[in-house]
């Protein structure tokens, strides 16, 4: 652990370095005019061609200090995560256990979960049936009605299980625990990657595409911060009957919605900024 901290200190120095250097000696020029300065391309369906200039390294710097700052701090998110799901749950038995991840550490919480009795599991699966049925035969919207029937689908299928094989689950919270940290870590390790390929094209400044970049990432820690200590209370207090509803539905995949939101409307905000420039307006789409 003490290499894994050092390694991502040298990174965020030497990050800041190179930043500053172009900050101070590198042209004015391209720092905030970013693709303002380039020439702009005709748009093509496929592809954009952008010009890799000491604007575009500096961008890409930027944007990758969150990734070194969230791996700074994710193994302490996950044990204030665990230790906020005991205070909530206020469990007889509870246990944060390390676990490897990558080359660092991560945490867990071994916690005893509630299997549910054969009337709840009767109710829920006679519930989730009727609402297949009713999304099914509903007039309503077409995305509405297949989200609907895609969420009584799954917790159909688990009270189905509950119904006929109580005693053969073969998951426990602490399971659930693990793959949710696992995942939700891994997420938070790609965010800033996956924000840095889909904002660097655009016509802004890296100033502004920082910040977008950022408020998705802190966004997303408090979400999956608060969704963990909700879903954890869930089966300790209610039953395993919900487990496959909360991670297939509300789960980490839930995570690409406001991912996409916040790109979308960032984007709307450039091309409003530029939609008296058409060439520049029909590149950013």
């Amino acid at each position: 652990m003490d290499n894994y901290y050092l390694v991502i200190h040298v990174s965020i120095v030497i990050k800041l370095v190179i930043i500053l250097f172009i900050i101070l000696f590198g042209p004015k020029i391209g720092l905030h005019a970013d693709l303002r300065s380039r020439s702009v391309t005709s748009p093509h369906r496929s592809y954009r061609v952008i010009n890799i200039t000491k604007g575009v390294f500096f961008q890409v710097l930027l944007l990758l200090l969150p990734l070194d700052l969230i791996l700074l701090v994710v193994p302490q998110i996950t044990g204030l995560m665990n230790v906020a799901a005991i205070s909530a749950i206020h469990p007889h038995f509870s246990s944060i256990i390390p676990i490897n991840f990558f080359w660092g550490q991560l945490y867990t919480v071994d916690l005893i979960g509630k299997y549910p009795d054969a009337l709840t599991s009767f109710i829920v699966l006679a519930f989730s049936a009727g609402g297949i049925a009713f999304f099914l035969l509903s007039k309503i919207s077409l995305p509405v009605a297949l989200y609907g029937e895609y969420v009584f689908i799954v917790n159909c299928i688990s009270a189905i299980y509950f119904v006929f094989f109580p005693a053969s689950f073969p998951y426990s919270v602490r399971d659930y625990s693990e793959l949710y940290i696992k995942l939700q870590s891994g997420l938070w390790m790609f965010l800033p990657i996956i924000m840095l390929m889909s904002l660097l094209p655009l016509p802004a400044t890296g100033y502004s595409k920082l910040g977008a970049s950022m408020i998705t990432l802190v966004y997303s820690v408090v979400f999956g911060f608060a969704r963990y200590v909700i879903s954890l209370y869930v089966l300790v207090n209610y039953s395993y009957i919900w487990m496959a509803v909360i991670f297939f539905v509300f789960g980490p995949l839930l995570d690409f919605v406001y991912i996409v939101g916040v790109y979308s409307f960032y984007l709307s905000l450039i091309a409003e900024r530029y939609k008296s420039n058409v060439k520049m307006w029909r590149w950013i789409y």
